[in-house]
This record gives C-alpha cells, sequence and structure tokens, in this order.
C-alpha cells in the first residue's frame, strides 16, 4: 500500500465498531490521523487533519471508550520528545480533543517515542509501552482507575517507570516500537531492532549508506509469562539483560528492512496479522516511497511464524 502525499511509517490501524469498513490508519507523516474507507490494500482517504495543527506520530490504544490516540513528537536524533493523548468517543474528524502530554519525564535513559497501550480486560492493569534506542523498550503499570492523560509524574516519583527491553549489541543497540500480544498462556512483545531508514549515498547529500547484513532493521520477538516480564527469546536468553531476542521478519527479495510492526486480530478469520513498513529496492529508499505491508502469523510450539498473506 502507498500513501497519499505521505509517509507510511509506524502504522496504528484501529477498527471502528459502527461501521465494519472503515478504519483508522495513522501513520507518522505529514497527514495524521488519516481516516481511510476500503480495503486495506487500495484504500480510499475521506479525511485530512487540520494542517496547521500540531503533527504527531500516532498509534492508537487499547482503552476503554472514550478511544484513545497516544503519539510523540520528535526530532531525529534527539533525547526531548514527547508523549501526548487525544481522545474521541467515535474515532470520526473533528471528535478528536488534544489532552498535551502524559507528563513522562524527559531521561538520559529512554527516549519519549513508539507508545504502546495494553489491557487484558476492563478491571486488568494498563501496561504503557514506550522507548527507542538508547537503553530501549520501557514500561509504566497503570490501574483502571488511574488517569491515562496524566500519569507520568507519579509513575517516576513512584519509581514505576521500567526497562523492560534492551540490546547493547556493538552496532545493534537499536531497539523500538514494541507492540505486546497475548497468544494463550504467553505475552509476546514484537519490536524493531537495527538500522532502519538509510538510503544508498549514489550522490544524496547527508544520505548514511545502507547497513551491512545482519544490521539492517528487522522484527524480532520475545515473550514471557507476564506482561511486565521477565522476557526471553526462542533460545531462553534474556531480552532485557542478554540482548536477546528470536527473528520473525527481516529483509528477503525486494523487501528491506520491514519494521514499525503491530499486531492485530482479523475479525472475520479470527487469525492474528502482523502489519509494518518496509521498503522495494526496485521502487526506491526515500521515506515517502516507503511502503505498508501485512502478513498472517501463524502459531507454532508457543512462537510466531510468518505466512502469508
Amino acid at each position: 500500500m502507498r500513501g497519499f502525499g505521505t509517509i507510511i511509517r509506524d502504522s496504528g490501524p484501529a477498527r471502528s465498531t459502527t461501521a465494519l469498513f472503515t478504519a483508522l490508519l495513522v501513520t507518522s507523516a505529514t497527514f495524521l490521523p488519516l481516516l481511510i474507507q476500503g480495503a486495506v490494500a487500495n484504500p480510499v482517504p475521506i479525511s485530512l487533519p487540520d494542517p496547521q495543527k500540531p503533527v504527531y506520530t500516532s498509534s492508537a490504544g487499547l482503552y476503554p471508550n472514550p478511544e484513545p490516540c497516544t503519539g510523540n513528537f520528535s526530532w531525529i536524533g534527539r533525547q526531548d520528545s514527547a508523549i501526548g493523548v487525544a481522545t474521541s468517543k467515535s474515532l470520526k474528524p473533528g471528535t478528536w480533543v488534544d489532552h498535551g502530554t502524559v507528563g513522562l519525564p524527559l531521561s538520559k535513559d529512554y527516549n519519549l517515542i513508539d507508545p504502546f497501550i495494553y489491557q487484558e480486560k476492563p478491571d486488568s492493569p494498563i501496561y504503557f509501552t514506550f522507548g527507542s534506542y538508547w537503553n530501549g523498550i520501557y514500561q509504566v503499570e497503570l490501574f483502571y482507575h488511574d488517569n491515562l492523560l496524566t500519569f507520568g509524574g507519579w509513575a517516576q516519583e513512584n519509581n514505576r517507570i521500567s526497562n523492560v527491553i534492551r540490546n547493547t549489541s556493538t552496532n545493534a543497540a537499536v531497539v523500538e516500537g514494541a507492540t505486546m500480544h497475548k497468544e494463550k498462556d504467553f505475552y509476546y512483545m514484537f519490536y524493531s531492532v537495527g538500522q532502519c531508514c538509510n538510503i544508498p549515498k549514489n550522490g544524496f547529500i547527508g544520505a548514511r549508506d545502507l547497513a551491512p547484513d545482519g544490521l539492517v532493521y528487522h522484527v524480532v520477538v520475545c515473550r514471557s509469562k507476564a506482561p511486565n516480564g521477565p522476557f526471553q527469546d526462542r533460545d531462553g536468553k534474556s531480552c532485557l539483560n542478554q540482548n536477546g531476542g528470536t527473528t520473525i521478519l527481516a529483509s528477503h527479495g525486494d523487501i528491506y528492512a520491514p519494521g514499525g510492526q503491530g499486531i492485530m486480530i482479523d475479525p472475520r478469520s479470527g487469525r492474528t496479522v502482523m502489519y509494518y513498513h518496509y521498503v522495494r529496492p526496485s521502487v526506491g529508499y526515500a521515506a515517502e516511497q516507503f511502503l505498508f505491508g501485512y502478513n498472517y502469523l501463524d502459531w507454532k510450539d508457543g512462537w510466531p511464524v510468518v505466512v502469508g498473506a
């Protein structure tokens, strides 16, 4: 899927409960959130936001009504980002209310981007996951009566911000974009690892050359018996202290640097779907040439396996 004069990256679809063929697809781009209608492969844009308002990279969260859209405002390579939240009772254009940031403090240990919300049941704790680069993925455990809009300050004061995923390998320390999914008795943390978004030099001023094989952006997974860890990979290595992480999707053929993934359930088949952005070298490496892809996941011996869509 291609964008509409926009950039396909870090997408977060949310399905409306009142319009079976309408989806909200948010991307880190000039135009977001972008409301589309129709098949994912050939969507029709039906709404764009006010271009005069602040732009966030967004991701829809799993949380009771009103539906929140958490997002971040960030400059690449800097560590002074912020995570904000907007709410809507319908997902419709013009109904979103911006509540500002959630109050998480800046830190030299993490970057305040790539938020994800997980709640198993309405009365279950809420797990707010975030992080990119630096020391990796962090998580805050909230409870159903906590205020999701302003939890950042007391989370720090009560030592509730925990590091759950980290990779210290040389040239491979980039971990980001975590998404959690429960399958049977395990909680699976999917996240992206490696160097994303490089462009072959070929005369481009300031372009970084492509990463060496093995260090290119790809999707890995770890699992735990509890939503707050500890997470391990398929070989039993800790994903916090031993640089663990089992690769499930990497570059192959004309698919390059897949990542920025998310997980959803196909409402018709009940199957697990993983969506992501990627580069098709035959098309180009520039950000505006990124593509949106998705695959089903099968589960074998307790681990996800990517299969054709």
